[in-house]
């Protein structure tokens, strides 16, 4: 299963630890780093599971077991861009789940001291993702997301269509009244000039149609190629909702165009470029580049409600870790100090811990 953040501590404990992100730590060699078992402790006040310094200054403790200022400053040092006071917090979570491992029995596991408590709780948060399933997502929230509109509208609409199209403009869809002298003006030139461009690049399309992809690249190609000989021309791509058996008026979808416009789209082969057509707005040369027919399922249909939980699981995983996650804190005794992460910005001694 693809592995997914939860809060930043995975990617965390792979920056901080470089054994933390595989299952088991290298062997030994003549020249490396001594491996010991780590301690099996029940108290984490144990100084031999988290050992601290003399001098060393507490800014947090999870139960009895102490979180210091030079692991802050040393885990923020570590990952650009991180607080202070976020390097606390995600050490603090660290530690809670690597005393959730202990408690578990992981500690058992041989390792490398140094790496030993962020491996811990690499292995847990590991146990956590693959416990959690996308079929686990009640049928509820299937049903909350369906209702979402852009999610409802991948599965229930009218037959979907997509269109490449070319423009001459005259009239834009936010103008009052295009009924102007001018604009009629407009519309006759571009009349004349649509005819042009339609005979110039169909003679380049005929050789290729119907290939979607190449007679639409030739449209791009055709509309840079011509864009200071008429300023008004432009390239589009358009996809849109029509049901071809209803009449215009009864049309119903996110994207409702001219119902001339829709019928050529409609009645076209595929990749093949359409004559000149008419709009309130200009005038048009087409292509119809796709079609997915009408669908009107619900969420209880299996397949639905498969798609929905798959494409919703991360955030799904994310919310199910938080509250774990919280569920853990609130049981750690955790306690934070972050007043005296002034210390590492040269400010006057707090105090320690009690």
């Amino acid at each position: 299963m693809k592995r997914h953040p939860l809060l930043g501590l995975a990617a965390l404990l792979c920056c901080t630890s470089p054994w933390a992100c595989g299952d088991e730590p290298p062997p030994p060699t003549a020249s490396g780093p001594t491996l010991i078992a780590p301690p099996h402790v029940s108290d984490f006040g144990d100084p031999r599971w988290a050992p601290v310094a003399e001098g060393e200054t507490v800014v947090a403790r999870v139960g009895a077991a102490p979180i210091t200022l030079s692991a802050v400053r040393d885990t923020a040092a570590a990952t650009p861009g991180l607080t202070p006071r976020a390097a606390l917090d995600r050490l603090v979570e660290l530690e809670v789940l690597a005393q959730e491992a202990a408690r578990r029995g992981l500690d058992s596991r041989p390792g490398p001291q140094r790496a030993w408590r962020e491996a811990l709780s690499q292995q847990t948060l590991h146990d956590f993702e693959h416990s959690v399933h996308p079929e686990d997502m009640p049928m509820k929230q299937v049903r909350a997301i369906y209702n979402v509109p852009k999610v409802r509208q991948r599965y229930d609409h009218h037959d979907a269509w997509n269109m490449s199209y070319l423009m001459l403009s005259c009239c834009a869809a936010t103008t009052e009244n295009c009924d102007t002298e001018e604009i009629q003006n407009c519309f006759a030139e571009a009349a004349r000039a649509i005819e042009v461009a339609y005979t110039e690049l169909k003679a380049q399309t005929q050789e290729v149609e119907p290939d979607v992809d190449k007679v639409d690249a030739l449209m791009r190609k055709y509309r840079e190629d011509n864009e200071t000989r008429w300023p008004n021309f432009a390239y589009r791509e358009q996809p849109f909702y029509y049901d071809p058996d209803k009449p215009h008026s009864e049309q119903k979808g996110y994207n409702v165009i001219a119902e001339n416009v829709a019928r050529t789209v409609i009645d076209a082969p595929f990749g093949v470029l359409q004559p000149p057509v008419q709009s309130a707005f200009g005038w048009h040369l087409v292509m119809k580049k796709a079609h997915e027919p009408a669908s009107h399922k619900t969420p209880d249909d299996p397949e639905v409600a498969a798609d929905i939980r798959q494409n919703a699981f991360p955030s799904y995983l994310r919310a199910r870790f938080e509250e774990w996650m919280e569920r853990l804190m609130k049981g750690s005794g955790a306690q934070l100090f972050p007043e005296r992460l002034s210390l590492l910005e040269g400010g006057p001694p707090a105090g320690n811990a009690p």
